[in-house]
């Protein structure tokens, strides 16, 4: 009985032209090949064995899995954006994607977002990062951060923590050394300043250690407000 021939038949968007070249394994065996034609118009070479598997065969030139790539999107909306339509990219992609979606933000502006960014959680044309940017600068005015430090959190006015139980900021009673601990906080480390048998010199050694640290970093702050106004 002779080989079957595939000629004429379809497989998905292949069309089987004729018998190609075969190819060998590397076993040595010998593998047929059929030229085939997609929908597309592209010809391409095929194993036999890919054409006809019923599970994750061949049945295009590639182009069915682009078009689920190209899947239209048009009028679907991302976080602020929400796509025009197709348009072509400014560079080709690594994999050779030429096209992406053109997008109008919100804001006003368009865009041109591949479908990889879009789902990957591109959610504007770049306003809403520059918005948190501005947020943030916002916030640390606010706060008013200087130097590695939030000045409204040394100033000698702030009340002590909720949790505090001395009444004197930075100073807590330690059970195990039966200690007073005075310590402060600096450019985000902690120094610890010492341990004190009464509260009395923990406060004071606390004093000491706001004059040392914090008095040149609120002066130098107030310098520099008093530049910008």
């Amino acid at each position: 009985m002779g080989a079957k021939d595939l000629t004429g038949q379809r497989f998905g968007r292949l069309t089987v032209l004729r018998l190609g070249e075969p190819t060998r394994s590397p076993g040595g065996k010998a593998i047929r090949r059929w030229v085939c034609r997609c929908d597309c118009g592209q010809e391409i070479t095929v194993n036999q064995n890919d054409l006809t598997a019923t599970k994750n065969g061949t049945r295009s030139c590639g182009c069915l899995k682009g078009d689920a790539i190209r899947k239209d999107m048009t009028g679907q909306r991302f976080g602020r954006l929400t796509v025009i339509g197709p348009a072509p990219l400014e560079q080709v992609q690594a994999s050779g994607q030429r096209t992406g979606w053109l997008c109008q933000c919100d804001c006003g502006k368009t865009c041109i977002v591949t479908r990889k960014g879009l789902m990957g959680g591109q959610q504007s044309c770049g306003c809403l990062l520059s918005e948190t940017a501005r947020k943030k600068v916002d916030e640390d005015n606010v706060l008013q951060r200087y130097d590695g430090t939030v000045i409204s959190a040394i100033k000698p006015k702030r009340k002590p923590n909720s949790n505090n139980t001395s009444g004197v900021k930075g100073v807590y009673w330690s059970n195990r050394e039966q200690r007073w601990i005075a310590k402060i906080g600096v450019r985000g480390k902690s120094i610890t300043i010492g341990r004190f048998a009464s509260l009395e010199d923990a406060a004071k050694a606390r004093r000491a250690a706001e004059e040392k640290y914090y008095d040149p970093i609120i002066k130098a702050y107030e310098e520099e407000q008093g530049k910008d106004e």
